[in-house]
């Protein structure tokens, strides 16, 4: 059992240090804002995190709303996802495109669905930038709270 551990973690922590890989497939989940189900050509289920946004959880205002969107945008459809690493869950992080090669990241920047999260990327942080500034989605709220915030609200209080 330990040497499977070792194997399992090693295999994760190359993985997640590895090229990143890309697969099409149709979608068959919406589990949150920022999370679906992908049903591969293998007949497989991936849960994949969008890479680069934090949507309002569940719970949170604008979770139901922007979980309704991704549902409109996605659901039953074909998809290509670019993982591009694995969060600490364990869940593979991806660019899932759509649509003539729509980006359900940028989209959800672009409307106001999500926080800009975890990279450096300029033009994803301008598009954020911008739903701020015209108040679009969740930035209508006076003080919106972040995503990692509402998970762990004691390190809201420490940060304070």
């Amino acid at each position: 059992m330990k040497n499977l551990f070792l194997a399992l973690t090693l295999f994760a922590f190359l993985f997640s240090h590895s090229q990143s890989y890309s697969y099409t497939g149709r979608v068959v989940k919406i589990k949150d804002g920022d999370t679906i189900t992908v049903l591969d050509t293998l007949k497989k289920e991936n849960t994949v995190r969008f890479a680069s946004v934090d949507a309002p959880e569940k719970k949170q205002e604008f979770g139901s709303i922007a979980k309704q969107f991704v549902s409109q945008e996605l659901f039953n459809k074909t998809v290509r996802v670019d993982i591009i690493s694995i969060d600490i869950f364990k869940r593979p992080i991806g660019y899932v495109y759509y649509d003539d090669n729509k980006n359900i990241s940028e989209v959800l920047l672009t409307k106001g669905l999500a926080w800009h999260f975890y990279d450096k990327s300029e033009f994803l942080e301008e598009l954020e930038k911008k739903a701020r500034i015209d108040k679009l989605g969740l930035w209508v709220i006076q003080n919106p709270v972040e995503p990692c915030l509402f998970r762990h609200p004691k390190k809201a209080k420490k940060t304070k």
